[in-house]
């Protein structure tokens, strides 16, 4: 998968840590979808999503559309990518993008559904005492479609008061033809 194109979707810290294991272990973003900088604090200035600085800071081009309307859908179709990685996004991605790349679209998406879906799963499960969550990833959204669940020991998110123990946490690479998964680096 290193040589093929990827457009990565993604916004809060934690996808901008996937973000940066894709980058390490020299996969090909073409590009980066992320949501607009938003103001924040008390200055109430404009802050770029991690993502988004991440992005720039490896020389990948931004984008921050507000919807997907014909213009981002040509857009996107221009890149011609071979697959979307999609993490904690924030749109709702339409039918035509999803099953536009060759390889269709993976969503990373941070608890074992369909027990936490939406926003804050990692939250959820804290707040609802559950004792292990994972990481689901879903091949082109759909529920039914799930390709690959991780369960990791809720201790692992708990671990020096973080949600995120970069230590722990693994990235795999998928092989969506062959159905194989194998490790790649760890975020350590």
């Amino acid at each position: 998968m290193n040589n093929k194109k990827i457009i990565f979707m993604g916004t809060p810290k934690i996808s901008s840590e996937y973000l940066s294991i894709l980058i390490k272990n020299s996969y090909n973003i073409v590009s980066v979808f992320t949501q607009p900088p938003k103001k924040q604090n008390r200055g109430m200035k404009l802050k770029s999503s991690e993502v988004e600085i991440i992005a720039k800071k490896n020389n990948i081009k931004v984008h921050t559309p507000t919807n997907f309307d014909e213009e981002i859908s040509n857009l996107i179709s221009s890149y011609m990518p071979d697959l979307i990685i999609i993490m904690a996004y924030g749109l709702l991605i339409p039918d035509n993008i999803i099953n536009y790349p060759k390889y269709g679209c993976i969503n990373v998406h941070v608890s074992l559904l369909p027990r936490w879906r939406g926003a804050s799963p990692i939250e959820y499960a804290l707040l609802n005492g559950d004792k292990k969550t994972g990481v689901t990833i879903i091949r082109k959204l759909e529920i039914r479609a799930i390709a690959l669940a991780l369960r990791i020991p809720f201790f692992v998110f708990l671990k020096n008061n973080s949600l995120t123990n970069r230590k722990k946490l693994r990235i795999v690479n998928p092989n969506i033809k062959t159905g194989k998964i194998t490790p790649a680096n760890s975020m350590g």
